[in-house]
């Protein structure tokens, strides 16, 4: 079974945990917390009505508190890097990972023409090949790791840009549904445009002039989707 303060309600204990931050003592939380109607209930259906006391405010400071500080901590740290990233994005650059690994293999190099120079077959070189050979080694699967995760990443946005594809080829079938086009176009006549097309055929092949009498619709009731 629980502690008495970890079978407080959430908010309780969080209140309580901000008194003990700031540097409240037993003399006041302890009639505080023991007044409230939740924690009266809380130990009369666990506890037999027994009040919470210096011993467990104590073994709650040592235990659960410190374990609340720490959370607290690491949230703001993590509030603060949020805070800063806009920042750091734009002093950094964007392949820095990129580079910083160049940078090592160059050392590293460097650091094995050292090693060559040096006497071979001595106990501390061999010790330094064995730890440089470590190095060499990590290096390599950081290497492998970044291009596996390219290949993840090519794969990803190959995957978004089908999926894409498919979602505007489903959109232009959903507009060709006879319902969907009664919405798009309300005042699209059949009867209108099939006199339009002999119109056109008329104009155009057969070179008779279009008829001065337009069948239209007042300007007022053009629908805007004609024009597409």
């Amino acid at each position: 079974m629980n502690g008495k303060i970890p079978s407080l309600p959430a908010s309780i204990q969080e209140e309580l945990n901000q008194r003990l931050l700031r540097g409240e003592t037993a003399k006041t939380i302890l009639p505080w917390v023991n007044s409230l109607p939740e924690t009266k209930a809380v130990l009369k259906e666990q506890f037999d009505g027994v009040p919470i006391t210096k011993q467990n405010l104590s073994d709650h400071r040592n235990h659960g508190f410190r374990d609340w500080v720490d959370r607290q901590q690491a949230l703001e740290f993590a509030s603060s890097l949020t805070a800063g990233d806009a920042e750091l994005q734009k002093l950094l650059p964007a392949d820095l990972a990129d580079k910083l690994g160049r940078w090592l293999s160059l050392r590293y190099a460097a650091y094995a023409r050292d090693l060559a120079a040096s006497a071979a077959g001595s106990d501390k070189s061999l010790r330094h090949f064995r730890n440089f050979s470590g190095f060499i080694m990590a290096l390599r699967r950081g290497e492998l790791s970044a291009a596996r995760l390219a290949i993840e990443q090519q794969r990803l946005q190959l995957e978004l840009s089908a999926t894409e594809q498919a979602k505007e080829k489903e959109f232009w079938q959903w507009t060709r549904r006879p319902e969907i086009q009664g919405k798009l176009y309300p005042y699209r006549n059949p009867e209108r445009e099939r006199k339009k097309v002999f119109s056109l055929i008329d104009e155009h092949l057969l070179g008779v002039a279009p008829s001065k009498q337009q069948d239209a619709l007042p300007d007022e009731h053009q629908d805007p989707g004609m024009i597409i």
